[in-house]
C-alpha cells in the first residue's frame, strides 16, 4: 500500500512538473508582445539584403516590412526566426543605387496582438555594380601606339586599362579615364613599353568611386600584334601643284604635301627641253618656293615653263615619283621692254612755207598723288571680300546638299586675326606656336573645327575655286556638322592677299568651371572660397594659371578635375573644357614630412590622363598658296581573344 501511495505520489509531482511551464507559457501568450530592437539591414550579395533583429517578449513570430526611401512600408515575410534575407524580385524589386528602409514587428498568435515597430527603420544603399566590360576594338595605331575601345558599361564611374605582353603573368595598369570615355590610346614609354614585333594583350574594368566597387573582367584579354619598325617609308607621289608667274622673271609655285617626305626638290626646264633642271630643295614642311630668275636658272619673257616636285625622305633614302609631264606657265611680256624704231620715210621736196605764229604750248597736268586708305577703308574692303566667300561657299555647299553656314561676328573675328597672321607665318600654327584653336578661343568663340587658309589669290571666287578644287580643303568646306563660318580676309605690306576660313559646330556654346579652394579661400577675390567663369566649349585651361588658394594650417598640394557624374581624377595640369566640371584644391597638412615617396596607386583612386593632342615663311611678292587643316577619327580592327588563366593584377602609378 505504501508502494503504492509511493508511485502515484511520483507521477502526480511529475504531472505537475509538466503543466506549470504550460500553464505559464498559456498566461504570457495573452499579452502584448515587446518591441523590436537591435534590427540592422545589410547588403548581403547582388540586389540581396539582410535584416536580423533582436527576439522581442512574447511574440510567436515577425512581420518584416520595407520600403523604397520616401515610399510606403511593404510586407515582405512572416518568419519565426530573428533572421531574414530578402532577395530582389518583380514583386519587392531592389534597384541599384537606390536606398530601401527595412523594419519589423512581432506578433503574439495567442493573444492575436501586435507589438510595437522602429518606424525609422534601418536603411541601406544597395551598391550600383559596375557591369562587365567588352572590348571591342583593338588595334595598333603604328609600332609605337595602340588603341583600345570598349562598350560602356551601367554603373561606370570609371575604366581602369590594363595590358601585358603576351605571355606574362601578371596585368598592368596604364591608367584610368573618367566614365565618359569609351577609348583610350596607349602610347609607349619608359613605364609602360611597346616593343616592335611584340604581341600585347588589354583588359578594361569598370569602378564605381561611389559605392567603390569593380565590375568583372574578361581574364583572357584582347590581343594585338605591334608591327615592326619600318625599315625605310616610301614618299608619295605630289599630284596636286599651283604654278604662277607674277612677272617676267619670277614664279611661284606650291604643292600638297606628301606623306612620309622630309624634303622636296623643286625642278623645271623650259617647254621642249628634254632634261628637268633642280632648282632646289626645301624641308617637308615647307610647300611652296618662288623661282627667281638668275644665271643658273633663268626665266626669259613670254616663255613657256614646266614645273615638277619630287618628294625624298632620308631615313630611308627613297624617293616618291613625280609628274613627268610637269606643271605649265607662261611668263608675260617683259613691261620695260623698248619697242623697236620704225624706218623713216625720206621727205620729198615741198615750198618753203610761210612763216606762221607760234602755237601756244599747253601745260601738263600736275600728277595727283593716289591717296593711302584710311583702316576704316581697308577694314570695309576686308569684310566685303570675306562675305563674298561666305556666299560662294555656301553655293558650293548647296551644290552638295549640305545646310549653308552661318556668319558668325566672333568667328569672322578670330578668322580676320589668323589672316594678318599668315604675313607672318604661313602655317596652320600661330607665329607664338600655340594651336590655331586658341585665336577662336580668345574671340570668345566654343567649338571650333577646320581651318582653310590661302595666299595670293587677288579675287573671292579665285581662293573659292582652289579650295573646291583641292580635296582636303573641300572636305573641309562640306563638313556636315559645321554650323557656323567666319572668313579673314588682309592684304599684306607686299600685296599680297591672305585668305583664312573657321569653322565651328556651335560657336557660342560655353560651359562652366567652378573653381572650388576646398575649405580655402583666394584673396585676390575677397576671400571667396569658390567661383565660376563660363568658358568657350572646348577651350583648354592650364592649372598653373590659376591663383593657388590658401588654408591656414595647410599647405596647396595640387588641383584635380570633378566631373558632373562624380569621377575626380588623380591630378590636372590641362583643363579641357567639354563639359562644365569643377576645378578642386587639394590640401596637405602644413607640419606634415616634406619627404614624398613614391607608392603604388590605391586600387581605389582613379587618375585619368589624356593629354593626347610648317616652318616661318615669309613673303613678299603675290602668289596662291592654300592650306587645310581637319580632325578625322579612325575606326579601329577588332583582334581576336587570347587564352589565359586567371592572373593578379598589378597597379602601377602614372608619373
Amino acid at each position: 500500500m505504501k508502494k503504492t501511495r509511493k508511485y502515484l505520489l511520483c507521477l502526480l509531482t511529475l504531472a505537475l512538473m509538466l503543466f506549470l511551464p504550460a500553464a505559464a507559457a498559456q498566461a504570457a501568450s495573452g499579452q502584448q508582445p515587446g518591441y523590436v530592437s537591435s534590427i540592422t539591414a545589410k547588403v548581403s550579395g547582388n540586389n540581396q539584403v539582410t535584416v536580423t533583429w533582436k527576439k522581442a517578449k512574447n511574440a510567436t513570430s515577425y512581420r518584416v516590412y520595407y520600403k523604397q526611401a520616401g515610399g510606403k512600408w511593404k510586407t515582405l515575410a512572416n518568419v519565426n526566426d530573428t533572421k531574414y534575407t530578402h532577395t530582389s524580385s518583380k514583386k519587392y524589386p531592389l534597384t541599384e543605387g537606390k536606398k530601401y528602409v527595412y523594419t519589423v514587428k512581432a506578433y503574439n498568435r495567442y493573444g492575436r496582438k501586435w507589438g510595437s515597430y522602429d518606424r525609422n527603420g534601418k536603411t541601406v544603399t544597395i551598391p550600383a555594380i559596375p557591369g562587365k566590360v567588352n572590348v571591342t576594338k583593338v588595334k595598333a595605331n603604328s609600332y609605337q601606339e595602340v588603341q583600345v575601345n570598349w562598350s560602356k558599361a551601367k554603373n561606370a564611374t570609371s575604366y581602369h586599362v590594363y595590358y601585358k605582353e603576351a605571355g606574362a603573368r601578371n596585368w598592368r595598369k596604364i591608367d584610368s579615364v573618367s566614365g565618359r570615355y569609351t577609348s583610350f590610346k596607349h602610347r609607349s614609354s619608359k613605364s609602360f613599353p611597346l616593343k616592335p614585333g611584340k604581341k600585347y594583350v588589354y583588359t578594361v574594368k569598370a569602378y564605381n568611386g561611389r559605392f567603390k566597387k569593380w565590375g568583372s573582367y574578361n581574364t583572357k584579354g584582347w590581343s594585338v600584334s605591334v608591327p615592326k619598325k619600318p625599315e625605310g617609308k616610301v614618299p608619295g607621289t605630289v599630284k596636286l601643284c599651283y604654278v604662277s608667274a607674277t612677272t617676267d622673271s619670277e614664279v611661284i609655285i606650291d604643292w600638297e604635301g606628301v606623306e612620309n617626305a622630309t624634303s622636296y626638290c623643286i625642278y623645271y626646264k623650259e617647254s621642249g627641253a628634254k632634261n628637268w633642271v633642280k632648282i632646289a630643295t626645301v624641308g617637308s614642311n615647307t610647300q611652296f618656293y618662288i623661282h627667281e630668275s638668275s644665271s643658273a636658272y633663268p626665266l626669259k619673257a613670254s616663255c613657256k615653263y614646266l614645273y615638277t616636285i619630287r618628294a625624298y625622305n632620308s631615313d630611308s633614302k627613297k624617293w616618291g615619283g613625280y609628274n613627268t609631264k610637269g606643271w605649265s606657265v607662261t611668263t608675260p611680256e617683259d613691261p620695260d621692254a623698248t619697242p623697236m624704231p620704225q624706218p623713216t620715210k625720206k621727205p620729198q621736196p615741198t615750198e618753203a612755207p610761210k612763216p606762221s605764229p607760234k602755237p601756244t604750248s599747253t601745260p601738263k597736268p600736275t600728277p595727283t598723288a593716289t591717296p593711302t586708305p584710311s583702316p576704316e577703308e581697308i577694314a570695309a574692303n576686308a569684310e566685303k571680300m570675306a562675305k563674298e566667300v561666305i556666299r560662294l561657299t555656301n553655293i558650293e555647299r548647296r551644290k552638295y546638299g549640305l545646310t549653308e553656314l552661318k556668319y558668325h561676328a566672333k568667328l569672322q573675328q578670330a578668322a580676320m586675326t589668323r589672316a594678318k597672321e599668315l604675313e607672318i607665318k604661313f602655317a596652320h600654327e600661330r607665329p607664338d606656336g600655340s594651336d590655331i584653336g586658341t585665336a577662336a578661343f580668345e574671340a570668345g568663340v566654343g567649338n571650333p573645327g577646320g581651318e582653310n587658309i590661302g595666299a595670293g589669290f587677288t579675287k573671292p571666287e579665285a581662293v573659292v575655286k582652289a579650295w573646291m578644287d583641292s580635296d582636303g580643303h573641300r572636305t573641309t568646306m562640306l563638313q556636315s556638322h559645321y554650323t557656323h563660318i567666319g572668313v579673314g580676309y588682309y592684304k599684306g605690306k607686299n600685296g599680297t592677299g591672305y585668305w583664312v576660313q573657321e569653322f565651328s559646330s556651335g560657336p557660342d556654346e560655353k560651359c562652366t568651371l567652378t573653381v572650388d579652394a576646398n575649405g580655402g579661400t583666394f584673396p585676390s577675390k575677397g576671400g571667396v572660397e569658390k567661383f565660376e567663369m563660363a568658358v568657350p566649349k572646348g577651350m583648354t585651361l592650364y592649372a598653373d594659371d590659376f591663383e593657388k588658394p590658401v588654408k591656414a594650417g595647410c599647405v596647396f598640394e595640387k588641383w584635380t578635375s570633378l566631373y558632373p557624374d562624380g569621377y575626380e581624377n588623380n591630378k590636372t595640369t590641362k583643363i579641357h573644357m567639354n563639359e562644365s566640371k569643377t576645378l578642386k584644391a587639394n590640401w596637405k597638412d602644413a607640419t606634415a614630412s616634406a619627404k614624398v615617396s613614391s607608392i603604388n596607386e590605391d586600387i581605389f583612386s582613379d587618375g585619368v590622363s589624356n593629354d593626347s593632342n610648317a616652318e616661318n615663311t615669309n613673303t613678299d611678292s603675290s602668289f596662291e598658296v592654300i592650306e587645310s587643316v581637319d580632325e578625322n577619327s579612325k575606326e579601329l580592327d577588332i583582334s581576336e581573344d587570347t587564352d589565359e588563366s586567371e592572373v593578379e593584377f598589378v597597379e602601377d602609378n602614372l608619373q
